[in-house]
């Protein structure tokens, strides 16, 4: 009866499974979550609303974490198309329910992608924009080390040394201070 929960549970399940390789599980896990998270129904179906009071917003936070792990999933399948789609619609999601963490972690995903591309400017700006959110988060300091190198690797692909060095230092004295 507890539906949120159930898909919040999926979500996290598709995680785990796509990282153990299994991605024709996860993709079950992940589009029974979504189909739950979808529906405005499902928002009273929940044990505890943790951070988010709003039920709305609470489903939509887990809607937009459910979107992600379809972006990560959808990478490990090498569908670019989908995984750009997915990430944006979790960071619209995660924007709207509040959950700047997420909006972070899109954002970063995304600025992987763009790297991959070859779209440096495009790249920079949403590893910059994860980086503001996690600055802001009192418990979003885990992948700050890893923004910062991405931040510098984009740099170095832009022929900025100086630049590079600068974040990966800023990353690297991040997770000393903060045993990351």
């Amino acid at each position: 009866n507890m539906l949120m929960n159930v898909a919040e549970a999926l979500a996290l399940k598709g995680y785990q499974v796509y990282h153990l390789g299994r991605y024709g599980e996860a993709l079950k896990c992940l589009l029974r979550a979504t189909k739950i998270a979808n529906d405005p129904a499902n928002e009273k179906k929940i044990f505890t609303p943790g951070k988010h009071p709003d039920l709305r917003k609470k489903r939509l936070s887990v809607l937009a974490m459910t979107h992600l792990q379809m972006g990560n999933l959808m990478s490990a399948t090498n569908d670019t198309t989908r995984q750009i789609f997915y990430y944006n619609e979790s960071k619209k999601l995660a924007a709207e329910s509040g959950d700047s963490a997420l909006v972070a972690l899109a954002n970063m995903n995304l600025g992987g992608k763009y790297f991959d591309l070859g779209k440096l400017d495009s790249a920079l700006q949403f590893e910059q924009t994860a980086l503001a959110h996690m600055l802001k988060q009192k418990n979003g300091t885990l992948y700050i080390g890893v923004v910062y190198r991405f931040i510098g690797n984009i740099y170095l692909k832009k022929e900025d040394k100086t630049k590079a060095v600068e974040n990966w230092l800023q990353g690297l004295a991040w997770d000393k201070e903060n045993n990351n």
